[in-house]
């Protein structure tokens, strides 16, 4: 049990090194479950001993979602563990389960418009910022000055998975960046920073929501909006993909082209 913790310490710091910040909490949190329940039990690190673990979370309520997430976590460990030393991988043959297709939160342009008219300042910048960009949450409040060239055409983003990307900026974003000017000490940009919190901007929607008696949503609603606006406004869907910064095209067609069947209706009119 002793070496085994001592693998673990060694992974969560390669972790440390080659994930985001937020990726390495989640996998400390859930390796750190599993080796409480095998020590709890008296077990030891093995295919049995894992899907007994997982198993647990889904008699606990946990989603489909969540039990693939979790051995996700269980079998990056167990990879790096056997490239290193050489040992089998227990979870490699644990499947993944069938997810059912997660519900997405979008915020339509009448709710957009909405948050945009009752809100002012840092606020108001922040949720128009979000609605022209299409920013995830983290990428926002991470954003640096020098992510930023000077005549503000467009911002470097290092996102998920630490894939690099481009996303042009258009007028509304370059006003808001004209407003909070850089100061000389000043590393980020000072109005992505007001929620700074594990939840960031994410808290200011959930906020707005219920000021606005609307559905709950977050910052990846806003996010969203943006791509299915895009989408309905012409803008070439690879292009799109490019500037979401998701690894493939298939990516965005599945996440944004179901979600507005409506918005087909009537296009083979062209035919008559």
């Amino acid at each position: 049990m002793e070496e085994l913790k001592h693998q673990i310490e060694e992974w969560l710091s390669f972790c440390v090194r080659s994930f985001s910040p937020t990726t390495h909490i989640q996998y400390r949190c859930v390796i750190s479950q599993l080796l409480r329940e095998i020590s709890a039990n008296g077990k030891v690190f093995t295919q049995k001993s894992i899907e007994d673990f997982l198993d647990g979370k889904l008699q606990q309520g946990y989603s489909r979602t969540q039990f693939n997430c979790y051995l996700i976590c269980i079998r990056n460990f167990a990879s790096w563990r056997k490239q290193k030393y050489n040992i089998p991988s227990p979870a490699h043959s644990i499947p993944f389960i069938k997810q059912d297709p997660p519900k997405q939160r979008v915020l339509s342009e009448e709710e957009y418009q909405l948050c945009l008219k009752h809100t002012k300042g840092i606020d108001n910048d922040i949720i128009a910022f979000l609605g022209n960009t299409g920013l995830r949450r983290e990428e926002l409040r991470s954003l640096k000055w020098g992510d930023i060239p000077a005549d503000l055409k467009f911002i470097r983003i290092k996102g998920k998975g630490r894939k690099a990307r481009i996303v042009p900026l258009n007028s509304i974003c370059k006003e808001i960046l004209q407003r909070y000017p850089r100061r000389p000490d000043e590393e980020y940009v000072q109005f992505c920073r007001k929620y700074y919190g594990g939840e960031g901007s994410s808290w200011l929607c959930r906020k707005l929501a219920k000021q606005l008696n609307i559905p709950c949503f977050g910052c990846h609603a806003v996010r969203h909006f943006f791509a299915t606006r895009c989408i309905l406004k012409g803008i070439n869907i690879y292009k799109l993909s490019k500037i979401l910064g998701h690894s493939s095209v298939q990516t965005t067609e599945q996440i944004y082209l179901h979600l507005m069947p409506i918005d087909l209706l009537g296009i083979t009119d062209v035919l008559d």
